[in-house]
């Protein structure tokens, strides 16, 4: 690379980044929601049956909402935990940003735990919500009980997807759902360095240990990739998108 190229890349990357500024001392959910809230018709897909599709910008952020109005109902709020266990469904994007946009910290189950490594992280992490699906609540119901022993706190949970019966302390998303859209998410205060996730290593050499990423962990990472973008377009003689 030329002087002049490392030059403007310079300039690229440092534009960039006085302007994110402002955006790294946001917190994630408030951020990126309200920008898919600017952009959500343009996340529209085509209508089927002249019925609109259920996984469009509106209907997720309808959903959004009533989901973090149900999670402060049973006492999450900021610096708590939400932990879900399920496969790569709508259902857990929803529940991410619920869970962040209230200050709350998602905790990621990995979906082919078994039971007890399911039981081992409710154990650890402590979370007041448990959002589970169907294979993941078959693993788990027979340990719930002996969970909620050990943590200091009901654990509430809502079952995704599933027709069995239902454990203790529990309701259906469908019936989450169903619930009348609040309009507007609940207030929360949040900083830019609250966790906001807690993911599991893999425990090859012993026990899984949670690592924490906060909000503007992830909010850097955005705007690393975005560098990264800039710096390649550079490279190859093109400007920046």
């Amino acid at each position: 690379m030329s002087e002049d190229d490392l030059r403007r890349l310079y300039r690229a990357m440092r534009s960039t980044i006085e302007w994110a500024i402002p955006i790294l001392e946001a917190e994630v959910a408030d951020r990126l929601y309200q920008s898919n809230e600017e952009w959500r018709d343009h996340l529209r897909v085509h209508r089927k049956a002249g019925q609109p599709c259920p996984r469009c910008g509106e209907e997720i952020h309808a959903q959004v909402r009533k989901l973090a109005a149900h999670l402060v109902a049973n006492g999450v709020g900021r610096g708590d935990r939400v932990a879900l266990a399920m496969r790569n469904y709508p259902e857990w994007v929803v529940g991410y940003w619920a869970t962040l946009s209230l200050g709350a910290a998602c905790v990621g189950m990995n979906a082919w735990w078994t039971s007890p490594e399911m039981e081992y992280a409710l154990d650890d992490s402590h979370p007041k919500v448990l959002i589970v699906d169907d294979e993941r609540l078959e693993r788990v119901s027979h340990v719930l009980e002996a969970v909620r022993v050990r943590v200091p706190h009901p654990l509430h949970v809502v079952t995704v997807r599933t027709d069995r019966d239902m454990p203790a302390n529990a309701v259906r998303w469908s019936d989450v759902m169903a619930q009348a859209d609040p309009g507007s998410l609940p207030a929360a205060t949040i900083d830019p360095d609250d966790d906001a996730t807690i993911f599991y290593t893999s425990g090859t050499t012993g026990k899984p240990k949670g690592a924490v990423n906060t909000h503007r962990n992830i909010v850097s990472n955005i705007w690393n990739a975005l560098c990264a973008q800039a710096r390649a377009s550079l490279r190859r003689g093109e400007q920046p998108p």
